[in-house]
């Protein structure tokens, strides 16, 4: 009984074309160790053996033939009308090369194909290599070319810089969009305490709580806007809140105070038109005009 591995030593010793190569390498991968046949749980699918080769699903059935006439797999069909069995493989040792069968044996198509010197015409097999820019194309046989069918080869890619493939380009994940960045935008800047900006803001405050929400709070203020005017704004309320003697409680955290941008609030209104206005710390002469 033939081996997994006897059966892969002399494929690499074959003048198999590179399809049929690599067609039974990919049923090799599935088949057992001692007796090189596919178990019946690990059998593949043609979407399968499409997706491992990257095959056309029509070229696969060609050179599933051509391996199976050239001696290098044996095929058990399920029975007409079963949907759960599938077809099993055996793969063996057999002939140094493999040939498609022609064009009288295959299947007849819908549209005639016009031959080209050396090989089989550049038609609808083509889709089984990929297609250009990037993957395997069937390219037209040469003078050069060896008997026995078209040689594989990768189309160059049009948009790649000379002596490799163009670099990759990552795309946003779904359900993110692009981001972008107009030449005049703002890049946001990483907040710390050594910040000079930040430090004069949290110095001025009147009150210094909650540190790591607030750098949070000012590293997205001054996205918007300059440091100086809300340092500005942060002098004016901490004076109101002296001058008023508020107490610390009824002082909201810095974070909060940025994140309603509270600098850009207008001046406290002018006292009622009948004098009569709210209480205020009598011993501050400036709260009532002056006048006591």
């Amino acid at each position: 009984m033939t081996t997994r591995r006897e059966v892969e030593r002399a494929v690499w010793h074959s003048e198999l074309e590179p399809p049929a190569r690599l067609l039974v390498l990919a049923l090799l991968s599935k088949s057992d160790n001692d007796t090189a046949i596919v178990p019946p749980e690990f059998t593949p699918s043609l979407t399968t053996l499409e997706a491992m080769t990257g095959l056309s699903r029509s070229a696969i059935g060609e050179w599933l033939n051509a391996i199976e006439d050239a001696g290098w797999v044996k095929r058990t069909r399920p029975p007409a009308g079963s949907r759960t069995a599938r077809t099993t493989y055996s793969l063996l040792i057999g002939s140094p090369t493999a040939t498609r069968r022609s064009r009288d044996e295959r299947k007849p198509r819908k549209k005639a194909a016009t031959s080209t010197p050396g090989g089989p015409p550049n038609d609808g097999d083509a889709s089984g290599f990929g297609s250009a820019p990037s993957g395997l194309v069937r390219q037209a046989d040469h003078s050069t070319s060896t008997p026995g069918g078209p040689e594989l080869v990768r189309q160059a890619d049009s948009t790649s810089t000379p002596g490799g493939p163009a670099p990759l380009t990552l795309l946003p994940t779904e359900g993110e969009s692009p981001q972008k960045h107009s030449p005049g935008a703002k890049k946001p800047r990483r907040v710390t305490d050594d910040d000079p900006d930040f430090a004069a803001f949290w110095s001025t405050y009147p009150r210094r709580t909650d540190k790591g929400h607030a750098r949070t709070a000012w590293a997205s203020a001054v996205k918007a806007v300059e440091p100086a005017v809300i340092i500005t704004g942060a002098e004016k309320f901490a004076a109101r809140c002296t001058r008023f003697q508020t107490e610390q409680r009824f002082i909201p955290h810095p974070s909060t105070w940025l994140r309603g941008e509270r600098w850009a609030d207008e001046p406290e209104a002018a006292p009622r038109a009948n004098g009569h206005q709210p209480f205020m710390n009598p011993t501050d002469a400036d709260a009532y005009g002056g006048t006591l």
